[in-house]
């Protein structure tokens, strides 16, 4: 793997990294009931959602490297989800 790439991979993950942190935010701020928190969380990550979504459309056209990082990052999300959702009802 060429160091560009090495490059964009890592720029790839922080941006997974940062989007799972504004999701454990959102919940965070879901948690204590502050609504204007959890709306600039919200924004935030869908804002980060669509550079993420433009910078795989050009990184990583259509690979098999492209649905392995989303079927990766689709279990972080589910876990982290279901975790919050039993933090937050028990």
């Amino acid at each position: 793997m060429s160091e560009e790439m090495k490059q964009h991979h890592f720029y790839l993950t922080i941006g997974y990294i940062a989007m799972l942190l504004l999701l454990v935010t959102a919940f965070r701020f879901l948690y204590i009931d502050d609504r204007w928190g959890f709306i600039l969380a919200i924004f935030g990550l869908y804002s980060m959602r669509s550079c993420i979504n433009y910078m795989e459309s050009k990184l990583l056209p259509d690979t098999k490297e492209k649905r392995t990082i989303k079927k990766f990052f689709l279990i972080l999300y589910v876990v982290v989800s279901l975790g919050a959702g039993y933090y937050l009802l028990f």
